[in-house]
């Protein structure tokens, strides 16, 4: 079977040397995963395995499981898992981390305190973000890192933003089911620092 990139030519080594796999299929379904536009997307594969169960694979670079699209998208594929009966799992072959894992490590690394301080920040901002420099000092306090940022988002349904190379605003910030794009979440804070900005120079001007 041919593959296209990295994580999927990985997975098939395995496959190869995993006898408690019967068959997987390349590309099983199409699911919704934005119904207002109609986006969909497809699951890597579908594993059958020896004891009969069904399970859907999604492979995705670790450091890309919070970003908003691959957000979306698993949280429509678990709903769908659940309808059908049959299991799920979001994994990065190139490196061995899954969402499971980071789950486990969270729990054994007990980040609770990280957690309650960083959305105890976000609250007494009443807009539900953080800028990268807070964000980078509760991190640093706690000894948080990428993967303790990758939990917390899916624990509490948060969409990180990360660094881009002409901006070094890093925001996390609470969704709902209508969720802002990132980019106009970018933008309306570059909105708002300029604003404020520009206030601040007139009062200047007038003193």
């Amino acid at each position: 079977m041919p593959f296209y990139n990295r994580q999927q030519e990985l997975f098939l080594k395995m496959t190869e040397k995993s006898s408690w796999i019967e068959q997987f299929v390349e590309y099983p379904e199409e699911i919704v995963y934005e119904e207002e536009f109609t986006l969909t997307f497809t699951p890597d594969y579908m594993m059958v395995l020896e004891d009969g169960s069904v399970v859907m694979v999604m492979l995705v670079p670790y450091h890309l499981f919070s970003t908003q699209t691959v957000q979306r998208k698993w949280y429509a594929l678990m709903e769908y898992c659940k309808i059908h009966g049959y299991g799920c799992v979001l994994f990065d072959m190139e490196r061995g981390i899954s969402l499971k894992w980071l789950l486990h490590l969270w729990e054994k690394k007990d980040m609770e305190k990280f957690e309650k301080e960083v959305l105890e920040a976000m609250d007494d901002r009443k807009s539900h973000w953080i800028n990268s420099i807070t964000l980078g000092k509760i991190m640093k306090k706690h000894g948080a890192n990428l993967c303790d940022i990758q939990v917390l988002v899916f624990r509490n349904k948060l969409l990180y933003v990360p660094k881009g190379q002409k901006r070094k605003i890093g925001l996390i910030r609470q969704y709902t089911d209508d969720m802002f794009d990132s980019q106009l979440i970018i933008d309306a804070h570059d909105k708002d620092y300029h604003t404020s900005r520009r206030d601040s120079l007139r009062v200047s001007c007038q003193l």
